[in-house]
């Protein structure tokens, strides 16, 4: 959970660091449904996550996006449980509309982490622990202006593992990690 808040903090330090001074108008928060379907391991999962939004200047922006897929199965002789904690971090720009603007379209791309842990057992075998891995995204989104403060955003991201931390033997990092999900909520800005 360290690495979690420190890199949240790097992240957000990096991002907002890139203008001199920090403007509440340029902040969103918000929240939704992240759907996302894993490329290896389990299936589709629909899991809670939160947004944070600064906007650079007109053209540009930075987000920090939390997500928390889980999933649990079980049978006749065990069960499996993985619950995860998704951190991206990520730097985009307009191609349609700007920040202010009603409507508008981005591109993002960026780095995070992927922690989680695991609960396994059937008649052979039972193991738990935790692990995790770096991860990249790539996406594009959309906003949507309900309000001058309220935004509904869609946002379809492509997330790949790129390293390993914490590795146990046997383990292969990026196994399971790459998934694409699709990120829909509102969002509150305060301007």
């Amino acid at each position: 959970m360290k690495k979690f808040f420190t890199l949240a903090a790097m992240s957000f330090a990096f991002f907002s660091g890139a203008k001199a001074q920090f403007d509440i108008e340029n902040l969103s928060i918000g929240a939704g449904l992240a759907p996302c379907r894993y490329f290896v391991g389990f299936n589709s999962i629909v899991n809670p996550m939160v947004k944070v939004q600064y906007e650079l200047d007109d053209e540009s922006l930075a987000s920090l996006d939390l997500n928390f897929p889980s999933y649990n199965n079980t049978w006749e002789d065990g069960h499996e449980k993985i619950n995860y904690v998704n951190i991206n971090a990520s730097y985009g720009r307009y191609f349609v509309g700007d920040a202010e603007e009603s409507f508008n379209v981005f591109w993002k791309a960026g780095v995070g982490m992927s922690m989680f842990t695991y609960e396994y057992s059937d008649l052979t075998v039972n193991e738990s622990g935790s692990d995790g891995d770096y991860t990249m995204n790539l996406g594009v989104g959309a906003n949507l202006g309900l309000t001058d403060n309220i935004q509904l955003f869609a946002e379809p991201t492509l997330v790949i593992g790129a390293g390993q931390y914490n590795s146990r033997e046997g383990y292969d990092g990026t196994t399971g990690i790459a998934n694409i999900g699709l990120q829909l909520g509102a969002k509150f800005r305060f301007n």
